[in-house]
This record gives C-alpha cells, sequence and structure tokens, in this order.
C-alpha cells in the first residue's frame, strides 16, 4: 500500500497543467524543473537511508518520509497566487524537494524490509515493489485528476497531504 500511495510523486504531470493554469506566468521549463528537483532529491533520500539504515530503524524511516511528504504536499497547498515568484521557490522546496526526499527515502526502507522475507527472490521483490510504485502513479495520478474536478489543486494537495500521513503513519509497523 505504501509503495501505491509513493506513486504520487509521478501524478506530477496532472497537477502541473493546473498549477499553470493558476500561475500563468510560470513556462513549462520552470515548471518541468521540479520534476528534475524532485528526482534527484527522490535518489538522494534512497541514499540517505541506505546510510541511516543501520542506525535508524525502517518504522522511523517511514514516520519521517509520512511527515516530509505531508509537510511537502500541505506546503504546495499554500502556494501565494499573488507572488508567482515566491510560489515557484515554495514548489520546488516542498514538491521538489521534501516529497522527492520522503519518497526516496520510503521506497529504500520499504524495499529493505521487503528483500529479506525472500533472499533467493531479491530481484524479483524489487522489480515487483518497483512495478507497485509505478502502478500507483495509475492510482494516485487518476485520483489527483478526478478530485481537481471537485475541488482546486490546491485542496487536491492537502488531500494528498493527509492521505499520505495516514497511510504511511498506519502502516509504520511493516
Amino acid at each position: 500500500v505504501q509503495m501505491l500511495s509513493l506513486g504520487s510523486m509521478y501524478a506530477w504531470t496532472f497537477f502541473k497543467v493546473n498549477l499553470i493554469q493558476s500561475f500563468p506566468s510560470w513556462t513549462t521549463a520552470l515548471v518541468n524543473l521540479n520534476f528534475t528537483i524532485m528526482m534527484c532529491l527522490f535518489c538522494l533520500g534512497g541514499v540517505l537511508a541506505g546510510k541511516i539504515s543501520k542506525r535508524v530503524s525502517k518504522q522511523a524511516q517511514v514516520i519521517v518520509s509520512a511527515v516530509l511528504l505531508c509537510v511537502g504536499f500541505m506546503g504546495v497547498s499554500f502556494l501565494p497566487v499573488n507572488s508567482p515568484g515566491v510560489a515557484l521557490v515554495m514548489l520546488y522546496i516542498c514538491y521538489g524537494g521534501l516529497t522527492g526526499l520522503g519518497t526516496g527515502i520510503a521506497y529504500n526502507a520499504v524495499q529493505t524490509s521487503i528483500q529479506p522475507w525472500f533472499p533467493d527472490h531479491t530481484g524479483l521483490m524489487s522489480g515487483l515493489l518497483l512495478m507497485s510504485m509505478g502502478f500507483g502513479t495509475l492510482i494516485m495520478g487518476n485520483a489527483a485528476g478526478a478530485l481537481m474536478k471537485v475541488l482546486d489543486v490546491f485542496a487536491t494537495f492537502r488531500v494528498f497531504a493527509v492521505f499520505d500521513l495516514i497511510v504511511f503513519a498506519a502502516l509504520a509497523g511493516f
């Protein structure tokens, strides 16, 4: 379930269209930079989680991830529409930085928790976990699209913030 939830990072394509409508001065290149930042921090989060894995429990890593995702999505939900420059920096920090880092930490924590259960099939398990994250993109992306038909983009980010916090906090004891 956590890996499905992590697919929300790839829901960016659904969000960016609505954000560009809210901030018409933003160019596609400026908005696409956010995804690049997020992917870099996703990788950095995975490395960080690997470095601390001997000293910090998987449950603690997942809780930290939940907080990062929640704060990141919640931060984006409060972008100042009347200040597009400030909003863009906030977007990079909150969505690109915090959610990217949180996703990387969570991905590593879940993967390294599951692999020992299947010592003869670690490659298969890694592939299935990655596939579940990809499937989560389908689910979370469509959920974002559906929510933005009834809510605005900012309220949708708040829903994602609360959803991720609840899912990760509830499943932190895997």
